[in-house]
């Protein structure tokens, strides 16, 4: 009998998915990237060991995305995953107070280690405010972003907007005065500049005692399976029909996303692309992606136009 996942991942977006849900497949790790968790069966995750949901929430109302996040963390409630990930944007947009506070309450107050950095894409954190590419982050161009602009660079302000939950700030050097018991409801906020900085937060949440829920950017998600020991199942998700490509279709029911998505890495018309039973174009897209070691990258759900998008950018530029 295969296994529940042992990660959940909640992201507010579908690059952000995807960014993330690479992390895992990249080590090895068999993932599942559900675009549409509403249409999620547990046959279809089973095996997995990584399950990342778009909640698609990142221009949502704060009180929607909260609810959003609640819906997939009740996934994890139901399946017993053991280790939650908030996925963030490492340039704060979206409404990350309203989710990591939705995150706590749905797991009885339990505190979340934030880790917005992402030193790789010169986006880092020091005595709490986020820079990017060294400059404070209210003074880049995110704080005339069109849909979500940034008005401060301080990220405890930032998410003290939308939630009233205690929010301590961590410096490298304070690391070691962080314990297992630390407060409940509770959002810990871990500085980091620095490759070295990250690798030494997650030493310590390693060799922590029951911490269960991480948020951070993708940058950090790679950590991750060496902070709670999850080297994969060996189970493939889906090895079939190679065509010699990085990107091969598993299954695949619509159109729009089959000849605009796949169409950028040569696949369009290859396989079984066309309408449902009933002639009407379905919505229910999976995608496998064939990675080291034999594990597999799954994309599921149904695709909204900014999902799309949004894919064929990650496929033109080249998941990592």
């Amino acid at each position: 009998m295969l296994k529940n996942p042992s990660l959940i991942v909640i992201a507010d977006d579908f690059t952000g998915a995807l960014d993330t849900g690479v992390q895992f497949s990249n080590q090895g790790i068999a993932t599942y990237v559900a675009c549409d968790f509403s249409r999620m069966t547990i046959r279809d995750i089973a095996g997995c060991d990584v399950l990342v949901i778009d909640t698609q929430s990142r221009h949502f109302s704060a009180t929607a995305a909260a609810e959003s996040v609640r819906k997939a963390a009740a996934i994890a409630i139901k399946l017993s995953i053991p280790y939650i990930y908030k996925k963030t944007d490492s340039t704060l947009r979206g409404n990350i107070g309203a989710e990591l506070d939705a995150v706590i309450k749905s797991f009885a107050g339990e505190p979340v280690y934030f880790v917005p950095a992402y030193p790789e894409m010169n986006r880092t954190t020091r005595n709490g405010i986020q820079y990017i590419e060294g400059k404070v982050l209210s003074e880049t161009v995110f704080s005339s972003d069109i849909l979500n602009p940034i008005k401060t660079g301080v990220v405890r302000d930032l998410l003290s907007e939308q939630t009233d939950l205690h929010i301590v700030n961590v410096t490298v050097s304070q690391l070691s005065d962080i314990e297992s018991s630390t407060e409940k409801n509770t959002i810990y906020i871990f500085d980091a500049e620095t490759i070295k900085d990250m690798t030494l937060i997650a030493r310590k949440f390693k060799a922590m005692v029951d911490i269960s829920l991480f948020a951070g950017c993708a940058g950090f998600a790679r950590f991750l399976p060496d902070i709670i020991g999850l080297t994969g199942s060996g189970h493939k998700l889906a090895d079939e029909n190679p065509v010699g490509s990085r990107w091969t279709e598993k299954k695949l029911v619509n159109p729009c996303f089959a000849r605009k998505g796949l169409a950028r890495k040569g696949l369009a018309g290859k396989g079984p692309v066309g309408r449902g039973l009933n002639g009407v174009q379905t919505s229910k897209t999976q995608l496998a992606e064939n990675r080291p070691g034999g594990k597999t990258l799954i994309i599921c759900g149904s695709v909204n136009q900014m999902s799309l998008e949004q894919t064929n950018t990650a496929i033109e530029s080249g998941i990592p």
